[in-house]
């Protein structure tokens, strides 16, 4: 790897340990790609891949994927991310992170929204409500607007202000309750859970990828 992407991936190192440092969740790859400035065409061009391939082979962030046509991608804060004693005094609720993002991703234009209760999966209703009977529709005023920080007190906010008007209970959906939920369980057990049956027949997995996956608790 050459200086000058070696420069390149300490800038987005340090600008994602200073996102997550300040208490947020989610960070935005195209939030990543504006503040890389012309850094981010002179990587591209330099490794020869988009942003998020980038990212994704030399980072251990995950990686979310929203959007009516999945295409609004986002780094997840990691697990057990500290903040400073002031922050901490203030920060949200840890959410599950996919309950999480329900919440911080932002619409398409024309794009409603619903959210799967035990699967935490979200889209639009017309596909979550055939998937689920437990269910609940996500007002887009409960929604992060386009272009937002994603700040995650103002996340955390609109979530708490969806729960009273759904009379759901926050603690429910935090995520070590929902880690011990599903204690024991493999994240392969978990990926099979997620599949439906045309796509368990479409999709191969590398029996090394898998060994792993099956070694690893959710």
């Amino acid at each position: 790897m050459g200086p000058e992407i070696e420069r390149i991936k300490g800038r987005i190192e340090k600008l994602a340990s200073a996102h997550f440092a300040n208490g947020e969740e989610c960070y935005f790859l195209s939030r990543l790609g504006n503040e890389l400035g012309d850094d981010r065409s002179m990587l591209e061009k330099l490794t020869g891949v988009k942003l998020a391939q980038f990212v994704r082979e030399n980072f251990t962030y995950e990686i979310g994927v929203g959007g009516a046509h999945q295409n609004v991608l986002f780094l997840m804060a990691p697990e057990g991310t500290h903040t400073g004693s002031a922050a901490a005094r203030t920060a949200p609720p840890r959410y599950a992170r996919r309950f999480w993002a329900a919440f911080a991703v932002p619409l398409a234009e024309g794009e409603d929204r619903a959210i799967d209760l035990d699967s935490f999966e979200f889209g639009p209703s017309e596909k979550i409500g055939v998937q689920s009977a437990n269910f609940r529709l996500i007002g887009s005023e409960f929604i992060a607007p386009r272009e937002a920080s994603g700040s995650a007190a103002e996340t955390a906010d609109r979530i708490a202000a969806w729960l009273a008007t759904q009379d759901l209970e926050g603690a429910r959906f935090h995520a070590n309750l929902r880690r011990q939920r599903s204690d024991g369980r493999s994240l392969l057990d978990e990926l099979f859970a997620a599949l439906d049956h045309d796509q368990l027949r479409r999709v191969s997995l590398p029996l090394d990828v898998m060994k792993t996956l099956n070694e690893r608790k959710s």
